[in-house]
């Protein structure tokens, strides 16, 4: 959807232009560039090596829930006048309403989204765009470059005292790959699936 060059302004227009056609298709674009952003955020403030942070994102700061985990141990400890991200969303974007529109999210992709009207998913990407301003604009005021790639390299050494050597991705994309082998590149033509 996205790519790396893709800036704050452009990402904006293009969710909220989602969001006029589809508002839940809006609030999962949303969602994706909030969490997307602050995990960039992370990297990009972190003094962590980068394949640190991946391998923690996997496990120790998984799903929504530990963005804020993330941002409290590799961002607020380092950098001058950083606070828990939620006092950094502060005023403009309360952590509430942040819960909130992740909620929204939850019950679009999981299948309740009866319960939501368009007001609410339209609502609920204006939150979720605004914080990602916010996080942005902090990152960039304290030189962490989000759309440009990230990567802070340490020895195999340095690396293997706080690292699993990535095991865990290392093991999911083998059992992926081994699933893939078995239906080959092609299956879903075979399904029908054909666009």
């Amino acid at each position: 959807m996205f790519d790396l060059a893709d800036k704050r302004i452009k990402r904006r227009r293009i969710i909220l232009g989602e969001a006029q056609i589809d508002a839940q298709h809006g609030v999962v674009l949303a969602a994706m560039d909030f969490e997307w952003t602050c995990r960039r955020a992370i990297l990009a403030l972190s003094k962590n090596p980068t394949v640190v942070i991946y391998e923690k994102y996997i496990e120790d700061y998984s799903a929504f829930k530990g963005i804020a985990k993330a941002w409290n141990s590799e961002v607020v400890p380092v950098v001058k006048g950083a606070r828990p991200l939620p006092d950094l969303l502060g005023d403009k974007v309360p952590w509430k309403c942040v819960n909130d529109a992740m909620r929204c999210r939850n019950m679009v992709v999981h299948g309740t989204e009866n319960r939501v009207t368009d007001k609410e998913c339209r609502w609920s990407v204006c939150i979720l765009e605004d914080a990602c301003d916010v996080v942005a604009q902090f990152a960039e005021e304290h030189n962490g470059k989000i759309f440009e790639p990230i990567n802070r390299r340490r020895s195999k050494k340095a690396i293997g005292e706080v690292s699993n050597g990535g095991r865990k991705l290392k093991e999911w994309h083998a059992c992926i790959a081994e699933r893939i082998a078995k239906y080959d590149e092609n299956h879903w033509i075979r399904t029908g699936l054909i666009c």
